[in-house]
């Protein structure tokens, strides 16, 4: 491996895209997303293959491996964050975890001095939720209240696919581009971790799903006979 990580893998399934990226310090290389809604599984791989074909490289290329954490769909956070590890175990390369709250947080260019609140649906009226005060210090742990009874710290900017239905009956301002993880933030934030921590970034059982809340679907209790 290289002296200094540059070059990596990113990943999301968290969400219905499935979305691969490649970046090189601060460049992007290659990028792929697909809004799939279910089948991640079976897509995400040929995903890889292809953003590294467009790349020209293949896995020894790699320094490091950066993916999604969750909160998000649950097959999806398991199925993105199951590929990373085997990938980062198999080349022997470090893995770096992200949570989707701070990628939508790190995506608005309207947040310089501002507190910002990152709200993202998760079924049955609920959302993932995070503030983060300025500068991107996040201000807590990740909750899922009801969207109804979310209330924002007064002058946030709320994003996420479900801030604008809070925003309307808040009146807080929104930032309306995004809605969704992106890709291109994942890698970025991995290239951020990695600079600041270097090739020490914990061992791969350090990296676990995040999901806030349990799943909707819950096994069948056997009946008495």
């Amino acid at each position: 491996m290289r002296d200094r990580v540059t070059r990596l893998l990113a990943l999301d399934t968290s969400t219905q895209l499935c979305s691969v990226a490649i970046a090189e310090d601060a460049r992007l290389l290659a990028a792929c997303s697909e809004s799939l809604g279910r089948g991640h599984a079976e897509r995400l791989i040929p995903m890889i293959q292809a953003v590294l074909a467009e790349a020209n490289l293949d896995y020894a290329a790699l320094d490091a491996i950066v993916a999604t954490i969750g909160p998000g769909t649950f097959t999806g956070v398991r199925v993105g964050l199951a590929a990373a590890r085997g990938l980062a175990l198999a080349a022997a390369r470090p893995l770096v975890g992200v949570t989707t709250l701070e990628v939508l947080a790190a995506a608005t260019d309207a947040a310089a001095g501002r507190t910002v609140v990152a709200i993202m649906a998760s079924g049955r009226d609920r959302a993932y939720v995070q503030t983060f005060a300025p500068g991107l210090r996040p201000s807590g742990e990740p909750t899922a209240p009801r969207l109804d009874d979310l209330v924002p710290p007064p002058g946030a900017l709320l994003v996420g696919d479900a801030a604008a239905r809070v925003a309307a009956r808040t009146g807080h301002a929104t930032d309306p581009s995004v809605v969704l993880p992106d890709i291109t933030v994942v890698a970025r934030l991995g290239q951020a971790r990695l600079a600041l921590e270097g090739n020490r970034v914990g061992a791969l059982a350090d990296v676990t799903p995040l999901y806030v809340r349990p799943p909707d679907a819950r096994p069948m209790t056997p009946r008495a006979p």
